[in-house]
C-alpha cells in the first residue's frame, strides 16, 4: 500500500510539473506578444508625430 501512495504522489508531482511548464510558456509568449504590440503602438506613433511635423 505505501508503495501505491508513493507511485501516485510522483505521478501527480509529475502532472504538476507538465502543467507549471506549460502555464510558463503560455505566460512568457503572452508576454512577448504584449511587448510586440506595444512596440507596433510605438512605432505608429512616431510616424504619425512625423507626418504630423512634415505637413
Amino acid at each position: 500500500m505505501p508503495q501505491s501512495i508513493g507511485s501516485a504522489a510522483t505521478a501527480v508531482a509529475a502532472l504538476v510539473a507538465i502543467a507549471a511548464l506549460i502555464v510558463s510558456i503560455w505566460a512568457g509568449r503572452r508576454v512577448a506578444r504584449k511587448r510586440e504590440f506595444e512596440l507596433l503602438l510605438e512605432r505608429i506613433d512616431r510616424e504619425a508625430a512625423k507626418r504630423g511635423d512634415a505637413i
